[in-house]
């Protein structure tokens, strides 16, 4: 009908008027959510009244503002298209559509996880309230929650079934013989019609377990930290959701009814994302860490709350340092059971240099025995990396053995169980006095960062930009639009910069004055993993105080510099090259002229380096050290690279894909104890999210190399 529409035709102008109709009343709804966040109709975040103008608004509320305005302005634009019949109009409507079906989505998701979650906890934790659901044999909830839980066992009962049919055919060798059989091949490969069936009954299932849950609920308030349900919400998520994928299904038609060479190149919303995801090797990594932020945010407003994204960042910090090091050996075929034992090794050492001194140099300050220990770390990944291709034994048995050998120097040091502080032998904490010198040196340097950022990526994005807006009259996606959504992006990350070369422009004068700044004096420790409690001072071009009880570390901003560090380096240097030829097909790096031992020994080496510094950050954070420290780190390291997509096999992975594992590790960590979930649940759930992780990641590459 909108092909019709699309070209003129008489017949097809009701469905044509409908959408039409339908686009601008998301406008409007768009333009109304807007008006009632700005003027406190609609509270957000800490806001628990209405029309509290005088206070302003809070940073969700503004926001939120901004994408409803800009929401709006692109459904206004999209009714403007299908009103003149512009066939430039259809992507931009398949994608505004697509957008609203997500919203709405989201919105049913913030009232059905609180319930679910909820009403899960409560059959848990109220014993006889099963019975009290039960008693009330013809009220909703009864019925409700019947209806679900016999679904949801029937459909569970049969994937369980026809998983143990299918098994049973493969793993018999009598039965090898039924698998061609009609009957038989039904069950090894179910047919998409019977899956989409009992994908159907356990929606409903769940549907009705939820619908008892609304029911229940709100008569249990406060039970748990999960957020109240806001069954209002619903009408909301109701009047996105089912029109917006009314017009999605209707524009969707123009592609599906076209002829076949136009419906395989049109790239709809869904083809777009699975492209876009197919080019990324964290993938599984970037679905998880959507779904688990999103899932925890709609379950209870605790998770946003700053202490609780500081406790997660500053949990993750040293480990996620650690596993980019691992990533850079996963991708080149080995992997390292012995960062656990490292750490601990180079804790022992960074401490037990500064107490009782080290061969040679004897007692010495804290940076001193950091770089001592460090090289300490050094020398036991170059006993790795050289065991490994000195013998040809698998790198699993070779950092196997080490880790146990490892672990055995701080088992036999600290013996007893002791814990050796650094209180134990000095009074105070070592301090150190910086000189505007220092802080003259990292301004520079930051200015020569930003610059060499801006130089190649300002380029990029001016010639899209400019592209973009040459060829806006035959480009049939966006337009005009899209050449203007380009040229914002250009805008704000130019602005970005010049408000870093600005704020490093004020450090610069300030501290290069004859007045400016004085000696400051911070401790050693916290120059390492120190808390942060603001960013910059009162009265300076850019000042933002921390939250009291947020304990942001130093560490993770390390993290960071390391992860921007590392990244660059595996993709855009020969080095790089060289790490993902190794893990992808030995035989043809070495034909290639790859040194595959040295890659190999520098990536042993580069993990044990960063374990070395983590192990630094993780002993100043509380200055002590104990026998067993770092024990299992090396299982958590490794699934969070893992999850970020990284083979064990080689030659796949990124370091933005081990920092969205370790955000997901943390994440699961903090947000697990805020919905009052078993804690003891934590590490299968990282199971489970290791397998998804993986499969995802395999079907990914099936799909790029398609």
């Amino acid at each position: 009908m909108m092909k019709a529409y699309y070209e003129g035709k008489r017949e097809a102008s009701n469905i044509g008027r409908l959408v039409t109709f339908l686009s601008s009343g998301f406008a409007i709804l768009g333009f109304a959510i807007a008006y009632g966040t700005y003027f406190g109709w609609i509270p957000l975040g800490e806001r628990d009244n209405i029309l509290r103008w005088s206070q302003g608004l809070n940073t969700i509320e503004i926001l939120i503002t901004v994408i409803s305005l800009v929401y709006a302005v692109c459904c206004l634009r999209t009714a403007i298209g299908l009103y003149s019949r512009e066939q430039a109009s259809l992507r931009w409507s398949q994608w505004m559509f697509f957008v609203t079906v997500m919203i709405g989505g989201a919105i049913l998701l913030s009232v059905a996880i609180p319930v679910g979650l909820k009403f899960s906890l409560l059959l848990g934790q109220v014993s006889d309230l099963r019975a009290l659901i039960s008693e009330e044999a013809s009220g909703l909830a009864a019925v409700a929650l019947s209806i679900g839980e016999a679904l949801i066992s029937i459909s569970l009962f049969i994937i369980a079934l026809v998983a143990l049919l299918a098994l049973l055919v493969f793993l018999i060798p009598p039965l090898e013989s039924l698998r061609d059989r009609p009957g038989t091949r039904m069950i090894v490969s179910p047919p998409r019609k019977f899956v989409q069936a009992i994908l159907v009954v356990l929606g409903v299932g769940v549907i009705g377990f939820l619908v008892a849950g609304a029911v229940m609920v709100p008569e249990y308030p406060g039970q748990t930290t999960i957020r109240d349900a806001e069954n209002h919400r619903l009408l909301a998520g109701l009047l996105f959701f089912l029109p917006g994928l009314f017009c999605y299904r209707v524009v969707r038609q123009v592609e599906e009814q076209s002829d076949e060479l136009r419906r395989a190149l049109a790239l709809t919303p869904g083809k777009f994302i699975r492209a876009e995801l197919a080019k990324s090797p964290s993938a599984g990594a970037i679905i998880g860490f959507i779904a688990i932020f999103m899932g925890f945010t709609m379950a209870t407003d605790l998770f946003l709350e700053p202490s609780s994204v500081a406790s997660f960042l500053s949990n993750v910090a040293t480990k996620g340092v650690i596993a980019i090091g691992v990533t850079y050996l996963m991708i080149s075929g080995e992997f390292d059971l012995s960062v656990g034992s490292i750490l601990g090794v180079t804790a022992l050492s960074f401490m037990n240099f500064m107490t009782h001194g080290a061969p040679i140099f004897g007692v010495v300050g804290p940076i001193p025995a950091a770089l001592l220990a460090v090289f300490i770390a050094f020398i036991l990944g170059a006993i790795n990396g050289v065991l490994l291709i000195s013998t040809r034994i698998p790198s699993f048995i070779v950092t196997l053995g080490t880790m146990l050998a490892f672990r055995a120097i701080t088992l036999v040091a600290i013996a007893g169980g002791r814990i050796l502080r650094y209180s134990d032998h000095h009074e105070a904490l070592p301090v150190i006095g910086i000189s505007n010198i220092v802080f003259l040196a990292l301004a520079v340097i930051g200015l020569a960062v930003v610059a060499f950022t801006a130089y190649r990526v300002l380029p990029v994005l001016y010639r899209g930009a400019t592209h973009a807006w040459s060829i806006r009259e035959n480009h049939g996606d966006f337009g005009t639009s899209g050449a203007i959504v380009r040229a914002v992006i250009l805008a704000l990350v130019a602005l970005i910069l010049l408000a870093i070369v600005a704020w490093l422009g004020a450090v610069l004068s300030y501290h290069g004055s004859a007045s400016g700044g004085e000696i400051v004096e911070v401790g050693y420790f916290d120059l390492f993993n120190g808390r942060v409690l603001a960013i910059g001072s009162e009265g300076d071009f850019f000042h933002m105080q921390i939250p009291r009880n947020a304990n942001v570390r130093l560490a993770i901003v390390w993290w960071f510099i390391f992860v921007a560090i590392f990244h660059v380096v595996l993709t855009s240097t020969s080095f790089g090259n060289s790490i993902f030829a190794t893990g992808g097909n030995e035989g043809a790096a070495r034909a290639q002229g790859v040194n595959v031992d040295r890659v190999k020994l520098q990536n042993f080496v580069i993990v044990a380096v960063l374990t070395g510094i983590a192990a630094i950050y993780e002993t100043a954070r509380n200055p002590g050290v104990d026998p067993l420290k770092g024990t299992g780190w090396e299982l958590e390291v490794i699934a969070m690279t893992v999850i970020g997509g990284a083979l064990l096999t080689g030659g796949y992975g990124s370091v933005v894909g081990s920092l969205l594992g370790a955000l997901i590790f943390g994440m699961l960590q903090t947000g697990l104890v805020l919905v009052g979930i078993e804690s003891r649940l934590f590490s299968g759930t990282i199971g489970v999210i290791i397998i998804a992780a993986v499969v995802l990641n395999t079907l990914v590459r099936g799909a790029r190399q398609n």
